[in-house]
Protein backbone atom coordinates (compact mmCIF):
# COMPACT_ATOMS: atom_id res chain seq x y z
CA UNK A 1 0.00 0.00 0.00
CA UNK A 2 2.53 2.46 1.07
CA UNK A 3 4.69 1.28 -1.99
CA UNK A 4 2.20 2.21 -4.48
CA UNK A 5 1.62 5.37 -2.98
CA UNK A 6 5.41 6.09 -3.31
CA UNK A 7 5.07 5.24 -6.94
CA UNK A 8 1.49 7.47 -7.93
CA UNK A 9 3.13 10.75 -6.08
CA UNK A 10 6.45 10.22 -8.21
CA UNK A 11 4.33 9.71 -11.13
CA UNK A 12 2.50 12.73 -10.24
CA UNK A 13 5.55 14.69 -10.09
CA UNK A 14 6.74 13.69 -13.36
CA UNK A 15 3.80 15.02 -15.11
CA UNK A 16 4.55 18.37 -14.85
CA UNK A 17 7.74 17.93 -16.10
CA UNK A 18 6.72 16.58 -19.18
CA UNK A 19 4.86 18.95 -19.48
CA UNK A 20 7.07 21.91 -19.40
CA UNK A 21 9.14 19.91 -21.41
CA UNK A 22 6.60 19.71 -24.28
CA UNK A 23 6.04 23.87 -23.78
CA UNK A 24 9.93 24.45 -24.39
CA UNK A 25 9.43 22.71 -27.28
CA UNK A 26 6.52 24.79 -28.77
CA UNK A 27 8.42 28.05 -27.80
CA UNK A 28 11.71 27.22 -29.29
CA UNK A 29 9.68 25.74 -32.43
CA UNK A 30 7.94 28.91 -32.65
CA UNK A 31 10.70 31.19 -32.10
CA UNK A 32 12.62 29.17 -34.64
CA UNK A 33 9.62 30.05 -37.21
CA UNK A 34 9.72 33.63 -36.37
CA UNK A 35 13.27 34.06 -37.03
CA UNK A 36 13.33 32.11 -40.09
CA UNK A 37 10.37 34.61 -41.46
CA UNK A 38 11.95 37.24 -40.83
CA UNK A 39 15.49 36.35 -42.13
CA UNK A 40 13.42 35.09 -45.34
CA UNK A 41 11.51 38.64 -45.60
CA UNK A 42 15.08 40.34 -45.46
CA UNK A 43 16.57 38.05 -48.25
CA UNK A 44 13.14 38.81 -50.55
CA UNK A 45 13.48 42.16 -50.13
CA UNK A 46 16.81 42.42 -50.42
CA UNK A 47 17.19 40.64 -53.40
CA UNK A 48 14.44 42.36 -54.95
CA UNK A 49 15.41 46.22 -54.19
CA UNK A 50 18.68 46.25 -55.57
CA UNK A 51 17.31 46.09 -59.22
CA UNK A 52 14.46 49.05 -58.18
CA UNK A 53 14.14 52.82 -59.31
CA UNK A 54 14.52 55.36 -56.77
CA UNK A 55 11.43 56.99 -55.72
CA UNK A 56 13.75 59.85 -54.17
CA UNK A 57 13.32 61.61 -57.97
CA UNK A 58 9.56 61.02 -57.97
CA UNK A 59 8.29 64.61 -57.69
CA UNK A 60 10.77 65.63 -60.07
CA UNK A 61 10.15 63.39 -62.87
CA UNK A 62 8.49 65.09 -65.92
CA UNK A 63 5.00 64.44 -65.89
CA UNK A 64 2.78 64.53 -69.50
CA UNK A 65 0.28 67.39 -69.52
CA UNK A 66 -1.95 69.51 -71.28
CA UNK A 67 -1.15 71.93 -74.11
CA UNK A 68 -2.75 74.83 -73.51
CA UNK A 69 -3.60 78.08 -75.73
CA UNK A 70 -4.35 81.49 -73.81
CA UNK A 71 -5.31 84.84 -75.46
CA UNK A 72 -3.10 87.40 -75.27
CA UNK A 73 -4.19 87.91 -71.10
CA UNK A 74 -3.20 84.72 -70.26
CA UNK A 75 -6.54 84.79 -68.09
CA UNK A 76 -8.93 83.55 -71.27
CA UNK A 77 -8.15 79.64 -71.84
CA UNK A 78 -9.49 78.82 -75.49
CA UNK A 79 -8.42 75.06 -75.87
CA UNK A 80 -6.53 72.43 -73.82
CA UNK A 81 -4.76 70.04 -76.22
CA UNK A 82 -4.01 66.81 -74.88
CA UNK A 83 -3.68 62.79 -75.49
CA UNK A 84 -5.14 60.08 -73.24
CA UNK A 85 -4.16 62.02 -69.76
CA UNK A 86 -5.68 65.35 -69.62
CA UNK A 87 -3.78 67.01 -67.03
CA UNK A 88 -2.32 69.85 -65.05
CA UNK A 89 -0.59 69.91 -62.17
CA UNK A 90 -0.89 72.08 -59.31
CA UNK A 91 0.67 73.26 -55.80
CA UNK A 92 -0.80 71.33 -53.01
CA UNK A 93 -1.95 74.99 -51.25
CA UNK A 94 -4.20 74.98 -54.78
CA UNK A 95 -5.99 72.00 -54.17
CA UNK A 96 -8.42 73.47 -51.02
CA UNK A 97 -8.72 71.51 -47.91
CA UNK A 98 -11.95 69.48 -48.83
CA UNK A 99 -10.54 67.57 -51.68
CA UNK A 100 -8.10 66.71 -49.68
CA UNK A 101 -10.02 65.52 -46.29
CA UNK A 102 -12.38 63.69 -48.97
CA UNK A 103 -9.48 62.08 -50.96
CA UNK A 104 -7.92 60.43 -47.73
CA UNK A 105 -11.47 59.57 -46.61
CA UNK A 106 -12.33 57.94 -49.71
CA UNK A 107 -8.98 56.14 -49.72
CA UNK A 108 -6.76 56.18 -46.90
CA UNK A 109 -8.22 57.31 -43.73
CA UNK A 110 -5.00 56.59 -41.66
CA UNK A 111 -2.53 58.05 -44.00
CA UNK A 112 -1.40 60.34 -41.25
CA UNK A 113 -0.53 57.31 -38.98
CA UNK A 114 0.70 54.34 -40.69
CA UNK A 115 4.13 54.60 -42.61
CA UNK A 116 3.61 53.77 -46.07
CA UNK A 117 1.53 49.83 -45.86
CA UNK A 118 -0.67 48.16 -43.34
CA UNK A 119 0.70 45.24 -42.12
CA UNK A 120 -2.79 43.38 -41.76
CA UNK A 121 -3.41 43.88 -45.69
CA UNK A 122 0.05 42.49 -46.92
CA UNK A 123 -0.48 38.94 -44.56
CA UNK A 124 -3.89 38.92 -45.71
CA UNK A 125 -3.41 39.12 -49.46
CA UNK A 126 -0.07 37.08 -48.67
CA UNK A 127 -2.63 34.45 -47.21
CA UNK A 128 -5.03 34.62 -50.12
CA UNK A 129 -2.69 34.38 -52.52
CA UNK A 130 -1.31 30.77 -50.73
CA UNK A 131 -4.81 29.98 -51.07
CA UNK A 132 -5.29 30.44 -54.71
CA UNK A 133 -8.08 33.18 -53.59
CA UNK A 134 -8.08 36.35 -55.21
CA UNK A 135 -8.73 39.16 -52.81
CA UNK A 136 -11.06 41.38 -53.75
CA UNK A 137 -10.78 44.02 -51.29
CA UNK A 138 -6.93 45.48 -51.65
CA UNK A 139 -6.14 48.03 -48.66
CA UNK A 140 -3.69 49.59 -50.35
CA UNK A 141 -2.53 53.16 -48.88
CA UNK A 142 -2.23 56.13 -50.76
CA UNK A 143 1.61 55.57 -51.09
CA UNK A 144 1.14 52.04 -52.54
CA UNK A 145 -0.95 53.53 -55.13
CA UNK A 146 0.88 56.45 -55.74
CA UNK A 147 3.92 53.64 -56.51
CA UNK A 148 1.37 51.87 -58.50
CA UNK A 149 0.77 54.61 -60.89
CA UNK A 150 4.07 55.94 -61.28
CA UNK A 151 6.68 53.55 -60.47
CA UNK A 152 5.08 50.02 -61.21
CA UNK A 153 2.53 48.04 -63.21
CA UNK A 154 -1.17 46.88 -61.83
CA UNK A 155 -0.47 43.15 -62.71
CA UNK A 156 -1.17 41.32 -59.76
CA UNK A 157 2.26 39.25 -59.23
CA UNK A 158 3.83 38.32 -55.72
CA UNK A 159 6.83 40.01 -57.39
CA UNK A 160 5.20 43.28 -57.95
CA UNK A 161 3.95 43.08 -54.29
CA UNK A 162 6.92 43.11 -53.04
CA UNK A 163 8.84 45.84 -54.63
CA UNK A 164 5.49 48.01 -54.28
CA UNK A 165 5.70 47.49 -50.32
CA UNK A 166 9.51 48.34 -50.58
CA UNK A 167 8.99 51.11 -52.50
CA UNK A 168 5.97 52.39 -50.48
CA UNK A 169 8.62 52.35 -47.28
CA UNK A 170 11.31 54.13 -48.94
CA UNK A 171 8.89 56.44 -49.96
CA UNK A 172 7.72 57.33 -46.55
CA UNK A 173 11.14 57.73 -45.68
CA UNK A 174 12.22 60.58 -48.07
CA UNK A 175 8.82 62.43 -48.31
CA UNK A 176 6.49 64.31 -46.38
CA UNK A 177 2.95 62.98 -45.79
CA UNK A 178 1.61 66.24 -47.42
CA UNK A 179 4.55 65.93 -50.42
CA UNK A 180 3.08 62.27 -50.88
CA UNK A 181 -0.87 63.08 -51.12
CA UNK A 182 0.03 66.25 -53.26
CA UNK A 183 1.93 63.83 -55.84
CA UNK A 184 -1.37 61.62 -55.70
CA UNK A 185 -3.67 63.95 -55.95
CA UNK A 186 -1.21 64.97 -59.49
CA UNK A 187 -0.96 61.74 -60.64
CA UNK A 188 -4.30 59.55 -60.18
CA UNK A 189 -6.81 59.08 -63.14
CA UNK A 190 -10.87 60.32 -62.33
CA UNK A 191 -11.92 59.02 -65.66
CA UNK A 192 -13.11 60.34 -68.85
CA UNK A 193 -8.99 61.38 -69.49
CA UNK A 194 -9.06 63.37 -66.16
CA UNK A 195 -5.59 63.01 -64.69
CA UNK A 196 -4.90 64.69 -61.20
CA UNK A 197 -7.49 66.42 -59.12
CA UNK A 198 -7.23 69.84 -61.09
CA UNK A 199 -8.17 68.44 -64.05
CA UNK A 200 -10.91 66.68 -62.65
CA UNK A 201 -12.49 69.62 -61.42
CA UNK A 202 -12.42 71.46 -64.69
CA UNK A 203 -14.00 68.77 -66.55
CA UNK A 204 -17.00 67.60 -64.11
CA UNK A 205 -17.65 71.00 -62.34
CA UNK A 206 -15.64 73.62 -64.56
CA UNK A 207 -13.90 74.95 -61.67
CA UNK A 208 -10.49 74.83 -59.90
CA UNK A 209 -9.59 71.88 -57.33
CA UNK A 210 -9.63 74.72 -54.55
CA UNK A 211 -13.01 76.27 -55.59
CA UNK A 212 -14.51 72.42 -55.28
CA UNK A 213 -18.02 72.36 -52.86
CA UNK A 214 -18.26 69.74 -50.77
CA UNK A 215 -20.64 67.55 -52.28
CA UNK A 216 -18.36 68.18 -55.34
CA UNK A 217 -15.07 67.29 -53.73
CA UNK A 218 -16.77 64.41 -52.52
CA UNK A 219 -17.93 62.74 -55.76
CA UNK A 220 -14.75 63.38 -57.13
CA UNK A 221 -12.64 61.88 -54.38
CA UNK A 222 -14.96 58.65 -55.18
CA UNK A 223 -13.83 58.27 -58.51
CA UNK A 224 -10.25 56.62 -58.65
CA UNK A 225 -11.94 53.30 -57.29
CA UNK A 226 -13.12 52.67 -60.44
CA UNK A 227 -13.25 55.72 -63.02
CA UNK A 228 -15.07 53.59 -65.08
CA UNK A 229 -17.76 51.90 -63.39
CA UNK A 230 -18.15 55.63 -61.35
CA UNK A 231 -17.96 57.78 -64.55
CA UNK A 232 -20.52 60.49 -64.20
CA UNK A 233 -21.15 60.08 -67.85
CA UNK A 234 -22.10 56.44 -67.14
CA UNK A 235 -25.00 54.34 -66.34
CA UNK A 236 -23.77 53.60 -62.70
CA UNK A 237 -24.73 57.50 -61.39
CA UNK A 238 -27.02 55.62 -58.86
CA UNK A 239 -23.47 53.57 -57.09
CA UNK A 240 -21.60 56.95 -58.08
CA UNK A 241 -24.00 58.57 -55.28
CA UNK A 242 -24.16 55.55 -53.07
CA UNK A 243 -20.48 55.86 -52.49
CA UNK A 244 -20.29 60.17 -52.60
CA UNK A 245 -22.69 59.39 -49.52
CA UNK A 246 -20.23 57.25 -48.27
CA UNK A 247 -17.42 59.18 -48.43
CA UNK A 248 -18.98 62.16 -46.88
CA UNK A 249 -20.04 59.46 -44.09
CA UNK A 250 -16.41 58.89 -43.37
CA UNK A 251 -15.57 62.37 -43.59
CA UNK A 252 -18.06 63.13 -40.83
CA UNK A 253 -16.81 60.37 -38.81
CA UNK A 254 -13.06 61.17 -39.19
CA UNK A 255 -13.66 64.52 -38.19
CA UNK A 256 -13.34 66.76 -41.41
CA UNK A 257 -17.07 67.83 -41.29
CA UNK A 258 -20.13 67.68 -38.67
CA UNK A 259 -22.62 65.33 -39.05
CA UNK A 260 -25.20 67.69 -40.15
CA UNK A 261 -22.70 69.30 -42.83
CA UNK A 262 -22.52 65.64 -44.09
CA UNK A 263 -26.59 65.15 -44.34
CA UNK A 264 -26.64 68.50 -46.06
CA UNK A 265 -24.34 67.86 -48.63
CA UNK A 266 -26.28 64.74 -49.36
CA UNK A 267 -29.47 66.35 -50.49
CA UNK A 268 -27.38 68.05 -53.39
CA UNK A 269 -28.14 66.96 -56.39
CA UNK A 270 -24.96 66.23 -57.45
CA UNK A 271 -25.19 64.28 -60.30
CA UNK A 272 -27.14 66.94 -62.19
CA UNK A 273 -24.34 69.85 -61.65
CA UNK A 274 -21.93 67.68 -63.67
CA UNK A 275 -20.62 69.06 -66.79
CA UNK A 276 -21.77 67.80 -70.25
CA UNK A 277 -19.32 65.89 -71.87
CA UNK A 278 -18.02 68.00 -74.85
CA UNK A 279 -15.33 69.25 -76.50
CA UNK A 280 -14.80 73.23 -75.49
CA UNK A 281 -12.81 74.92 -78.11
CA UNK A 282 -13.22 78.64 -78.58
CA UNK A 283 -12.38 81.33 -81.19
CA UNK A 284 -11.57 78.18 -83.50
CA UNK A 285 -10.03 79.63 -86.64
CA UNK A 286 -7.13 80.78 -83.41
CA UNK A 287 -6.95 77.43 -81.97
CA UNK A 288 -6.80 75.69 -85.17
CA UNK A 289 -4.13 78.09 -86.53
CA UNK A 290 -2.32 76.97 -83.74
CA UNK A 291 -2.37 73.49 -83.67
CA UNK A 292 -1.34 73.64 -87.38
CA UNK A 293 2.16 75.51 -86.31
CA UNK A 294 2.80 72.82 -83.36
CA UNK A 295 4.16 70.01 -85.34
CA UNK A 296 6.71 72.80 -86.90
CA UNK A 297 7.92 72.89 -82.62
CA UNK A 298 7.53 69.13 -82.42
CA UNK A 299 11.47 69.22 -80.52
CA UNK A 300 10.25 71.48 -78.37
CA UNK A 301 7.04 69.93 -77.47
CA UNK A 302 8.79 66.55 -76.78
CA UNK A 303 11.40 68.18 -74.80
CA UNK A 304 9.30 70.45 -72.44
CA UNK A 305 5.89 69.37 -72.72
CA UNK A 306 3.05 70.70 -71.50
CA UNK A 307 5.35 73.11 -70.05
CA UNK A 308 4.63 74.96 -72.82
CA UNK A 309 1.68 77.56 -72.76
CA UNK A 310 1.13 79.56 -76.25
CA UNK A 311 -1.19 82.82 -76.37
CA UNK A 312 -2.15 84.55 -78.77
Amino acid sequence: MQNNLVDNTREALKKPKKKRKWLRRIVKFFVFCTVAVFLLAIGVFAYYAKDLPSPAKLNSRQVIESTKIFDRTGDHLLYEIHGEEKRTQISFADMGDVIKAATISAEDQSFYQHHGIYFKSILRAAIYDLMGRHLGQGGSTITQQLIKQTVLTNEKTFERKVKEVILALELEQRFSKDQILEMYLNQIPYGSNAYGVQAAAQTFFGKNAKDLSLPEAALIASLPQAPTYYSPYGSNTDDLKTRQEYVLDQMAKLGYITSQEASNAKQTDIISEIRPFQENIQAPHFVMYVKELLPEHKFLLDTFGAIITIKI
